[in-house]
């Protein structure tokens, strides 16, 4: 294929390799979770703090959890000695890059189009915009290069 399609219906994200994550927080604490259910707060302590600070509860977001030095750094904080994980966290800090909201305010969003939840997002960006969808870092940006390559691929969503 030469080009990729366009027009209505198609939306394309960039391919990060890293942790699929959702976040919920219903109330304190916040819970992170992998794609198979497993808990990831304790490794990731950084961004589990960041959601911790947002003005609002009743979320969940859909995301990736990346690293700019690449998924062996990442690898690297799925140790069982908190210590490890607490130096690696300030050391290398983890970024949570935000790609879909499942619910807001309490009240879920799974039955609406993506369109629709991409626009309550990017909504949202303003309300929580110190700690997702591009960095945990306590400042908004767009995310840095990545260390390399294989740290991305193109995607069709």
């Amino acid at each position: 294929m030469d080009d990729l399609p366009t027009g209505a219906g198609y939306q394309y994200e960039q391919k990060y390799d890293g942790f699929r994550c959702l976040a919920f927080r219903k109330s304190d604490p916040v819970q992170l979770q992998s794609k198979n259910q497993k808990s990831l707060a304790r490794y990731f302590p950084e961004i589990e703090s960041a959601l911790q600070e947002v003005d609002e509860t009743g979320f969940v977001l859909d995301g990736e959890i990346i690293s700019p030095e690449g998924i062996e750094t990442l690898q690297l904080r799925l140790h069982p000695a908190a210590s490890r994980v607490e130096q690696m966290s300030i050391e290398h800090p983890a970024r949570y890059i935000v790609f879909d909201i499942l619910a807001r305010l309490g009240s879920s969003l799974m039955s609406s189009p993506l369109e629709e939840r991409r626009a309550v997002l990017e909504e949202s960006w303003q309300l929580i915009r110190a700690c997702l969808c591009w960095s945990c870092e306590r400042r908004p940006r767009r995310p840095p290069p990545l260390a390399s390559g294989s740290d991305r691929r193109g995607s069709t969503a």
